[in-house]
């Protein structure tokens, strides 16, 4: 079998049925650009180590994110491919992926916001269709996809209470054109990994915009009794309908040019979060655990802003104060709980 046929039946028949939409997306990008341009045309059984480097050392060349992603394409479909017989040599244990490279070129471009930035980007969402996304994503952690997915009932208004139970994206199986006008990028998928479902508490800044937000969804139904669909998303159009995680995107850079504010992204945002809470002194497990990862090593590793705790980063919630009614971040249940072990 050749390069090409084994990655096409490995990510159509394998990876597919498992990953979500924007896993599976990333994975096709990597086949498709890099692996298959390269050795397509050889024989599995012809692939040594070397190929297998030479396919991450290119790749690094031109960005070491995607880099990352193509490592474990590689890793994961070579052990599948030994396990199944398509090669006969183990070609991913031992082998020295990053030997020879010069430094860490671009590594993880981690640039979590300090906290000015964090202040002027909430002073100019305020009273903007942003402003509870960007509290969500930098004040809690949440992710854009978890963001759309927000449903009024995951709300425990007694306990200012949060539930994180899905997120909207694409289920892999789906066919566009059969699909409902306007609803292929916005249906309800299951959450990254099981640790991404959790519980968290509202800092009361989050809970009064919900409850603002709240107040402008009963506008918008009580104003389009006919048109508005209440299908109960928090984030949603002034009819309605769910936003989608590549909506967000296009809104925030949008945002950003016209109030001349630090570049960021959503998942900077989560970035910043991290960097703020385990600068501020609480437990990494914990953060871990709120962010919905699985080891407390990869929440390190990719999400905290290492340059920013050396020059002390800490959440100054006194400033905020000065600028925001907004009390000392509150702390998820999982995080009280760990930290009292702690």
């Amino acid at each position: 079998m050749r390069v090409k046929d084994f990655y096409i039946m490995w990510l159509e028949e394998v990876k597919k049925p498992m990953l979500a939409y924007q896993s599976f997306y990333a994975y096709k990008i990597c086949v498709y650009n890099y692996i298959i341009p390269l050795y397509g045309q050889l024989k599995m059984d012809e692939l040594t180590k070397f190929h297998v480097r030479r396919i991450y050392i290119r790749t690094y060349e031109k960005s070491s994110g995607v880099a990352r992603v193509i490592k474990t394409v590689l890793s994961s479909s070579l052990k599948y491919a030994k396990r199944n017989h398509y090669i006969v040599e183990d070609l991913v244990t031992g082998l020295k992926w990053n030997k020879g490279l010069d430094g860490e070129k671009e590594t993880t471009q981690k640039n979590a916001l300090e906290t000015w930035a964090v202040i002027k980007m909430f002073q100019c969402a305020y009273e903007t269709e942003l402003y509870l996304p960007i509290l969500l994503a930098s004040l809690m952690g949440l992710r854009r996809g978890e963001i759309v997915g927000l449903k009024y009932s995951d709300v425990d208004f007694k306990n200012k209470q949060l539930s994180i139970q899905r997120q909207l994206g694409v289920l892999p199986e789906s066919v566009k054109e059969e699909m409902p006008l306007k609803t292929y990028t916005k249906q309800e998928i299951s959450l990254k990994t099981p640790c991404s479902k959790r519980k968290l508490k509202m800092p009361n800044i989050i809970f009064e915009a919900l409850l603002e937000e709240r107040v402008r969804y009963e506008k918008r139904r009580n104003r389009r009794k006919k048109e508005f669909q209440d299908l109960d998303f928090i984030y949603c159009s002034s009819y309605g309908r769910p936003r989608t995680s590549g909506y967000l995107s296009i809104k925030l850079r949008e945002f950003i040019t016209e109030n001349e504010l630090p570049y960021t992204n959503w998942r900077n945002l989560r970035y910043t979060y991290s960097t703020m809470v385990l600068g501020a002194g609480y437990d990494l497990q914990a953060i871990s655990n709120t962010l919905g990862h699985t080891r407390k090593e990869f929440t390190a590793d990719v999400y905290v802003d290492l340059s920013k705790i050396i020059k002390g980063y800490v959440l100054n919630t006194e400033l905020l104060e000065e600028h925001l009614s907004i009390e000392p971040l509150d702390l998820p249940e999982e995080m009280e709980e760990l930290l009292k072990e702690c």
